[in-house]
Protein backbone atom coordinates (compact mmCIF):
# COMPACT_ATOMS: atom_id res chain seq x y z
CA UNK A 1 0.00 0.00 0.00
CA UNK A 2 2.73 2.18 0.58
CA UNK A 3 5.28 2.85 -1.08
CA UNK A 4 8.02 5.19 -2.08
CA UNK A 5 8.84 7.94 -5.44
CA UNK A 6 12.11 8.82 -6.83
CA UNK A 7 11.96 11.77 -4.41
CA UNK A 8 11.82 9.50 -1.44
CA UNK A 9 8.41 10.64 -0.29
CA UNK A 10 5.65 7.72 0.83
CA UNK A 11 2.05 7.79 -1.00
CA UNK A 12 -0.66 5.42 -0.43
CA UNK A 13 -2.58 4.05 -4.15
CA UNK A 14 -5.98 4.89 -3.48
CA UNK A 15 -8.31 3.11 -6.03
CA UNK A 16 -10.65 4.19 -8.02
CA UNK A 17 -13.50 2.02 -6.89
CA UNK A 18 -12.27 3.42 -3.38
CA UNK A 19 -12.84 7.08 -4.24
CA UNK A 20 -16.07 6.89 -5.99
CA UNK A 21 -17.02 4.33 -3.41
CA UNK A 22 -17.22 6.47 -0.28
CA UNK A 23 -17.87 9.75 -1.89
CA UNK A 24 -21.37 9.94 -0.04
CA UNK A 25 -19.47 9.15 3.83
CA UNK A 26 -18.62 11.78 5.62
CA UNK A 27 -15.23 10.06 6.21
CA UNK A 28 -14.48 9.80 2.64
CA UNK A 29 -11.32 7.48 1.91
CA UNK A 30 -10.38 8.29 5.53
CA UNK A 31 -10.67 4.50 6.97
CA UNK A 32 -9.03 3.28 3.72
CA UNK A 33 -5.76 5.48 4.59
CA UNK A 34 -6.12 4.18 8.35
CA UNK A 35 -5.92 1.08 7.12
CA UNK A 36 -2.88 1.63 4.79
CA UNK A 37 -1.09 3.58 7.37
CA UNK A 38 -1.31 0.84 10.29
CA UNK A 39 -1.13 -1.92 7.70
CA UNK A 40 1.26 -4.30 8.95
CA UNK A 41 3.83 -7.00 7.52
CA UNK A 42 0.61 -10.02 8.33
CA UNK A 43 -1.67 -7.87 6.20
CA UNK A 44 -3.54 -6.96 8.81
CA UNK A 45 -4.54 -3.57 10.54
CA UNK A 46 -5.59 -3.44 14.04
CA UNK A 47 -6.31 0.22 15.35
CA UNK A 48 -8.99 0.88 18.28
CA UNK A 49 -11.63 3.90 17.56
CA UNK A 50 -9.52 6.50 19.77
CA UNK A 51 -6.91 5.68 17.07
CA UNK A 52 -9.32 6.61 14.85
CA UNK A 53 -10.52 9.34 15.75
CA UNK A 54 -7.12 10.81 16.38
CA UNK A 55 -6.22 9.86 12.56
CA UNK A 56 -9.54 10.99 11.02
CA UNK A 57 -8.53 14.53 13.29
CA UNK A 58 -12.59 14.00 14.50
CA UNK A 59 -14.33 14.98 18.26
CA UNK A 60 -17.34 12.81 18.48
CA UNK A 61 -16.74 9.35 18.94
CA UNK A 62 -20.19 7.49 18.88
CA UNK A 63 -20.63 9.50 15.56
CA UNK A 64 -17.18 8.41 14.20
CA UNK A 65 -17.91 4.98 14.98
CA UNK A 66 -20.97 4.38 13.35
CA UNK A 67 -19.51 6.02 9.90
CA UNK A 68 -16.46 4.06 9.82
CA UNK A 69 -18.12 0.45 10.37
CA UNK A 70 -20.49 1.50 7.98
CA UNK A 71 -16.98 2.44 5.40
CA UNK A 72 -15.34 -0.75 6.75
CA UNK A 73 -18.54 -2.74 5.68
CA UNK A 74 -18.39 -1.14 2.18
CA UNK A 75 -14.68 -2.24 1.27
CA UNK A 76 -15.99 -5.88 2.98
CA UNK A 77 -18.73 -5.41 0.31
CA UNK A 78 -15.74 -4.90 -2.49
CA UNK A 79 -14.11 -7.55 -1.30
CA UNK A 80 -11.54 -5.70 -0.44
CA UNK A 81 -11.10 -6.55 3.37
CA UNK A 82 -12.41 -8.21 6.43
CA UNK A 83 -12.98 -7.19 9.45
CA UNK A 84 -14.04 -7.89 13.09
CA UNK A 85 -14.30 -5.56 16.12
CA UNK A 86 -12.84 -7.13 19.31
CA UNK A 87 -13.16 -5.25 22.58
CA UNK A 88 -12.94 -1.97 21.19
CA UNK A 89 -10.45 -3.00 18.60
CA UNK A 90 -10.89 -2.94 15.14
CA UNK A 91 -9.42 -5.97 13.46
CA UNK A 92 -8.66 -5.43 9.42
CA UNK A 93 -7.50 -8.09 7.23
CA UNK A 94 -6.20 -7.10 3.76
CA UNK A 95 -8.12 -9.38 1.06
CA UNK A 96 -7.25 -7.72 -1.98
CA UNK A 97 -3.67 -6.22 -3.23
CA UNK A 98 -4.25 -2.58 -3.49
CA UNK A 99 -1.09 -2.36 -5.40
CA UNK A 100 -2.25 -3.79 -8.40
CA UNK A 101 -5.14 -1.08 -9.01
CA UNK A 102 -4.54 0.48 -12.86
CA UNK A 103 -6.71 3.52 -12.09
CA UNK A 104 -5.62 5.70 -8.36
CA UNK A 105 -4.86 8.56 -7.00
CA UNK A 106 -1.52 9.24 -5.02
CA UNK A 107 -1.53 10.54 -1.46
CA UNK A 108 1.47 11.20 0.36
CA UNK A 109 1.70 10.60 3.63
CA UNK A 110 3.61 14.07 4.16
CA UNK A 111 0.16 15.51 2.93
CA UNK A 112 -2.05 13.45 5.42
CA UNK A 113 0.24 14.88 7.89
CA UNK A 114 -0.44 18.51 7.13
CA UNK A 115 -3.98 17.63 7.04
CA UNK A 116 -4.67 16.66 10.47
CA UNK A 117 -3.57 19.37 11.34
CA UNK A 118 -5.65 21.30 14.63
CA UNK A 119 -6.93 23.92 12.83
CA UNK A 120 -8.14 21.91 10.16
CA UNK A 121 -10.04 19.61 12.29
CA UNK A 122 -13.46 19.76 11.18
CA UNK A 123 -12.69 19.72 7.15
CA UNK A 124 -9.59 16.90 7.20
CA UNK A 125 -11.69 14.18 5.72
CA UNK A 126 -13.53 16.14 3.05
CA UNK A 127 -9.97 17.81 2.32
CA UNK A 128 -8.22 14.14 1.93
CA UNK A 129 -11.11 13.10 -0.25
CA UNK A 130 -11.16 16.02 -2.44
CA UNK A 131 -7.41 15.50 -2.84
CA UNK A 132 -7.86 12.04 -3.56
CA UNK A 133 -10.52 13.24 -6.48
CA UNK A 134 -8.72 15.68 -7.95
CA UNK A 135 -5.43 13.47 -8.30
CA UNK A 136 -7.79 10.24 -9.24
CA UNK A 137 -9.05 12.60 -12.56
CA UNK A 138 -5.86 14.72 -12.96
CA UNK A 139 -4.04 11.18 -13.50
CA UNK A 140 -6.72 9.87 -15.98
CA UNK A 141 -6.12 13.05 -17.88
CA UNK A 142 -2.54 13.07 -17.92
CA UNK A 143 -2.39 15.72 -15.78
CA UNK A 144 -0.24 15.92 -12.61
CA UNK A 145 -0.59 18.27 -9.75
CA UNK A 146 2.80 19.89 -10.46
CA UNK A 147 0.90 21.51 -13.38
CA UNK A 148 -1.28 23.28 -11.41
Amino acid sequence: MGKKNDNTRFFIKVPRAVIETLRDNPLGITPYLAIAVSYGLNKRATFTLNQFREFANKDSVGLTKSLLTEALIELQNQERISFTVDNKVFCVAILDNFDDCESFAKIYMDEIYTLQQPELKKQTCKLLYVLAYLRLNMNAKGLYYRTY
